[in-house]
């Protein structure tokens, strides 16, 4: 059964699918045209191995549940080495040199800048290797392989610079694709965010001016008839009354100070400071609330425990808004490298394309939690299906840019 899934799979994870099934298509179509206008004898090594790169990459194409740096790295593998060793019987004219050129960028793109570099390293020491080989007499390049006379080199070529320009197209588009579309997408969260915080401070000043303005003035004006009266009866009566609103303006003030930022979270940490949240909706809404925290280990920075702590907020509060649900569980495991939360709801669940739909159309629950994640170099997921509740994961790195414990913070 397949549930809806957003942001568990990232854009390189689109990038190496689309490469491959590119690859698994117009691949084999190539091997038949290079075996077709290959001159004989038919049996020449360097089309086995050809075909031998493109079945690998077909293979990979259908084993989409191995760990996406391993496929990523195999297809990189796969492409960069089919070119060593016709690298090293043909030279550089036969195309050999855009394999590799594409393998080094999709390497970039997919697994980012350390394996690109030592492709380039690796290449640079073949090369020179090759080339000294080369002047010493010790390697002699097969002339005929780029003889421009010859209708099959260039049918070669051609073979080689389509499938290998195929797989960049896909992986520049998926890429510039993704710019466009992060760009987008901030740019409806910053229009939210702006209006939310306008709404924010609406809020603040109607409470200030309606709520809190209205109490200090009746309380001016009970203190200053409590001053005239003679009579100790009705100034007890006066005096209960004003001692009443003022205890209503103090819970008032500290419910306005704890939507804007709980003090126990900068006290006594993100555990308590969840805990007391999640005790106060479960009280307003009768929705149960259960904080699992036990592989929690320490207390991050603060401004990551604010992150974690708005992830949450935010979790629970569309579930309070759209789920229906009756019961909601929030679970915190403190891993060496990692953290994760995860927020779980037995509501109505979400149909797979209106997560999606959500998403792509900048809901502020589910772009804030996904970007505010992504701030701390985290992964996102939404998993549901509608009658099934729905389960937000998250997972932030600790260190290096993630999570620092807070003994480790400046």
């Amino acid at each position: 059964m397949k549930s809806g899934m957003l942001a568990a799979r990232t854009w390189r994870q689109d990038v190496l699918d689309a490469m491959l099934r590119v690859s698994a298509i117009v691949g084999p179509i190539l091997v038949m045209l290079g075996i077709a206008f290959h001159r004989p004898p038919r049996s020449d090594p360097a089309i086995g191995l050809a075909a031998a790169a493109i079945a690998l990459l077909v293979i990979l194409r259908f084993l989409p549940r191995l760990p996406f740096r391993l496929r990523a790295g195999l297809a990189i593998a796969v492409l960069y080495c089919g070119g060593l060793p016709v690298l090293a019987r043909s030279g550089f004219s036969l195309g050999t040199a855009a394999a590799m050129v594409a393998a080094i960028v999709l390497a970039v793109i997919l697994l980012g800048r350390a394996p690109a570099i030592l492709l380039l390293v690796v290449t640079a020491l073949v090369m020179g290797a090759l080339g000294l080989a080369a002047g010493a007499g010790h390697f002699v390049p097969r002339a005929i392989d780029s003889d421009p006379h010859i209708s099959a080199n260039w049918f070669r070529m051609g073979i080689t610079f389509d499938l290998v320009t195929a797989m960049l197209m896909v992986a520049v588009e998926f890429a510039v694709l993704h710019i466009e579309k992060s760009y987008t997408e901030l740019g409806q969260l910053n229009r939210r965010l702006e209006s939310a915080k306008e709404d924010e401070r609406r809020f603040i000043a109607r409470e200030l001016h309606d709520e809190l303005g209205q109490t200090l003035t009746a309380l001016k004006l009970r203190l200053k008839l409590g001053a005239r009266t003679t009579d100790p009866e009705r100034a007890a009566r006066e005096g209960a009354l004003t001692f009443s609103m003022i205890d209503g303006l103090i819970d008032r003030v500290r419910k306005l100070s704890l939507d804007l930022r709980p003090v126990l979270l900068d006290e006594v940490g993100l555990i308590p400071a969840l805990r007391a949240y999640l005790d106060g909706q479960a009280a307003i809404s009768e929705v149960g609330m259960e904080l699992d925290a036990s592989g929690f280990l320490e207390r991050a920075a603060p401004e990551n425990e604010i992150v974690c702590f708005r992830i949450v907020q935010e979790a629970v509060t569309n579930v309070l808004r759209h789920a229906e649900a009756k019961r909601v569980s929030v679970h915190l495991e403190q891993q060496t490298d990692r953290l994760r939360i995860v927020v779980k709801d037995d509501g109505r669940g979400i149909a797979p394309g209106k997560v999606l739909d959500a998403a792509a159309r900048g809901h502020m629950g589910i772009v804030g939690m996904r970007e505010r994640a992504r701030a701390l170099g985290g992964d996102f997921a939404i998993d549901s299906l509608p009658g099934a509740g729905t389960t937000v994961r998250v997972t932030l790195p600790v260190g290096r840019g993630g999570l620092v414990p807070a003994a480790q913070t400046p």
